[in-house]
């Protein structure tokens, strides 16, 4: 098992966050200092703007905390964004049970591909009766996929499943 505590570049924070996400079963935890607008899409909530597929993707496989914003006046030469660190504790087991997990981060990814069209738009590729499956999984076809929670996107890959 190891630890990882780095600062990452920021211009390929995503990719080496879901690389590090990849060998979680060797992880225990990560504390990095990435851009200040990424560490709070990794802590987002549903309903805020920053809430989409890394919030998600983190929040699944890990237990996310925002430790504490670095302006950017404390680096010479000054950069252009504030940083922040962020750490993050891999869960033994996930905040969800899913019965496919490939599925479940298929259907994320193809919910926020169309941010501001409603689920039953953006997730037509899934069936043409994607608004019955929503309803039926208890979920509004109208709603946009920035305002599920993981719970619900559980929910509705099960539902998928079956």
């Amino acid at each position: 098992m190891f630890k990882v505590v780095a600062n990452i570049p920021y211009y390929i924070t995503t990719p080496i966050i879901f690389r590090l996400l990849d060998a979680k079963q060797n992880l225990k935890s990560m504390t990095l200092t990435i851009q200040k607008e990424v560490a709070q899409r990794i802590v987002a909530t549903p309903g805020s703007k920053d809430y989409g597929v890394l919030s998600i993707s983190t929040q699944y496989h890990t237990e996310s905390e925002l430790k504490f914003i670095i302006p950017k006046e404390v680096f010479r030469p000054v950069p252009k964004v504030d940083s922040a660190v962020v750490h993050m504790i891999i869960r033994n087991k996930p905040p969800v049970s899913v019965r496919d997990e490939k599925l479940l981060f298929s259907i994320i990814r193809t919910a926020f591909s169309q941010r501001r069209k409603t689920l039953s738009n953006s997730l037509k590729p899934f069936g043409q009766d994607i608004k019955s499956v929503l309803t039926v999984a208890g979920i509004d076809p109208q709603r946009r996929p920035e305002t599920l929670s993981i719970q619900e996107f559980a929910r509705l890959s099960d539902f998928l499943t079956k």
